[in-house]
């Protein structure tokens, strides 16, 4: 006679005990991918036989296609293409995701620099850090308690409110004209957008949503897509903008923008209206006890985190992992900050084409070849990652990424021996393939993850992105004129570019202290 049963999911087991009452009859019903076994007359030997052997089958078989599904979708289907498919509002909704890409990028890459060049001169890189530094720290400040809507009323109102934001730098300069005050109003619609802790790959509710609606086998996938489709769509704009600026000016990208954000929203729209995927049923319960766990014993911590600042922060010092992975994304975020924000007046400069309007057609020519290069290699970086991801795991992927990071981001040094518009495609070339880190460092979240509470562990890794962010240009705030004054000609060349390498290397080491961590957690 058993003593004990098993009942449940191969990933979630119970040790279930027979009732103090002594019935001779023990009844176990094990459901699994509709298998239905009976055991009766607990006293039977050959039931007992039968009852293992079959459960043990049950077991094994449904644990071999679990594992599967959860090392990686794209394996189990035959590649990306089919996970796009049959993940529809997923699909759609990384397609919206490079259209505010578009909305919120493209202007500020092809109008906005070159209005700052005109209006501040050498104060451009500190006014625009300023401003920067302002919009990250009410992301630190705010993105909890904004998260906190995303858990009351749904992520899809936090994406919606975040979508009208990027369109309102657009609408205001166009009312106020491309002047000292529009680009003081754009300066300051676009710092509003840090309320949601949104960066340009994207904001927490936004990664929320889409782990919802693709679920845990295929987010790491649908991530590198979104990393691509966002540079694609950026790339893509740049080049429709840099076309139609000669003839209708500068204007026209910000038309393109009000346009694109009416379409984004129309498409939104359709997210809902779309199936959801069909889900295996190992996978869907999984998804469920993940879900009841973060509506029981994580719906008090939730809260806790969505309404206080310091909340994300604590939360990642919960998990040692997870601490070391958040503490990467405030170090590559620090490093690229202070050089993508730097980068532009320093080709200015060594072109010889700050300040004056008569540098008007210049300036925005080499706008456009920075934009181009950096966000084309971006683009190739991810579609790299993306194909890597299905022979390699994710944290291979990252700790390569973290160590040939660093040494492409010391390609702008070489602008000031050769200041050419080439050497200026090369150096944000550079630049822009070291961003392919943030793919597989977005991806391994839910590997580091505490059980059920991968939302939350998104949330506090968008934290310490912002925290990177905000120091990065708080930095360039202070240490650019300290610099000036001191009589260095250069400091990108002299103190930028070489600091922020050995910044970004610092994430290499807490890469590879992830192994065991990612091991254990494999299914």
């Amino acid at each position: 006679q058993m003593s004990a049963f098993v009942v449940g999911t191969p990933s979630q087991v119970f040790i279930a005990e027979p009732s103090s009452g002594g019935a001779d009859d023990a009844i176990v019903v094990v459901e699994e991918a509709g298998v239905n076994l009976e055991l009766s007359e607990g006293n039977s030997d050959e039931s007992d036989e039968a009852f293992e052997s079959d459960l043990e089958t049950t077991i094994s078989s449904e644990t071999a296609e679990s594992n599967g599904l959860e090392k990686s979708a794209s394996q189990a289907s035959g590649g990306a293409l089919r996970v796009l498919l049959r993940n529809p509002r997923g699909s759609l909704f990384i397609l919206v995701l490079g259209l505010n890409a578009v909305v919120l990028q493209v202007p500020f890459l092809l109008v906005y620099q070159s209005v700052a060049a005109e209006v501040w001169g050498h104060r451009m890189t500190q006014n625009s850090a300023t401003f920067e530094a302002a919009r990250l720290a009410l992301g630190v400040m705010l993105a909890g308690p904004f998260g906190s809507l995303g858990d009351k009323y749904g992520n899809r109102l936090c994406v919606l409110i975040l979508m009208f934001l990027y369109a309102a730098p657009n609408i205001l300069m166009l009312v106020l004209g491309e002047n000292a005050k529009g680009l003081l109003a754009y300066s300051v619609a676009r710092m509003l957008t840090g309320v949601a802790g949104a960066t340009s790959t994207g904001a927490p509710c936004v990664f929320a949503l889409l782990y919802e609606l693709v679920g845990s086998a295929d987010y790491d996938t649908f991530v590198c897509m979104l990393m691509l489709i966002i540079a694609a769509n950026i790339v893509v704009g740049t080049l429709v903008g840099g076309e139609l600026m000669p003839v209708a000016g500068s204007t026209v990208v910000l038309w393109l923008g009000v346009c694109l954000s009416l379409v984004a929203l129309g498409l939104f729209a359709l997210v809902r209206r779309l199936p959801q995927k069909a889900m295996h049923t190992s996978q869907a319960a999984n998804e469920s006890s993940g879900d009841s766990a973060r509506s029981t014993e994580g719906q008090t911590t939730s809260k806790l985190v969505c309404g206080n600042i310091l909340a994300p922060f604590r939360f990642a010092l919960e998990s040692k992992a997870l601490l070391r992975v958040c503490i990467m994304a405030f170090l590559v975020g620090l490093a690229q900050t202070v050089l993508m924000d730097s980068l532009i007046q320093y080709s200015f400069e060594c072109l010889g084409l700050m300040g004056g309007a008569h540098h008007d057609s210049d300036r925005h020519l080499v706008s456009f070849i920075s934009a181009i290069s950096m966000h084309l290699s971006f683009g190739i970086g991810c579609a790299a990652i993306g194909l890597l991801a299905s022979r390699f795991s994710v944290h291979k992927l990252l700790s390569w990424t973290c160590l040939v990071g660093p040494v492409l981001q010391v390609l702008p040094m070489f602008l000031r021996f050769a200041p050419t518009r080439s050497m200026v495609a090369l150096a944000n070339a550079g630049v822009g393939l070291s961003l392919f880190v943030l793919a597989p460092l977005q991806g391994i979240v839910p590997q580091v993850s505490p059980t059920g509470r991968v939302r939350e562990s998104m949330g506090a890794l968008g934290a310490f992105k912002c925290a990177g962010y905000l120091v990065g240009n708080v930095s360039i705030s202070l240490i650019l004129p300290m610099l000036r004054k001191s009589g260095v000609e250069h400091p990108f060349f002299f103190f930028l570019s070489p600091c922020c390498s050995l910044i970004a290397l610092m994430a290499f080491p807490l890469a590879l202290s992830l192994k065991t961590t990612v091991q254990q957690a494999a299914p």
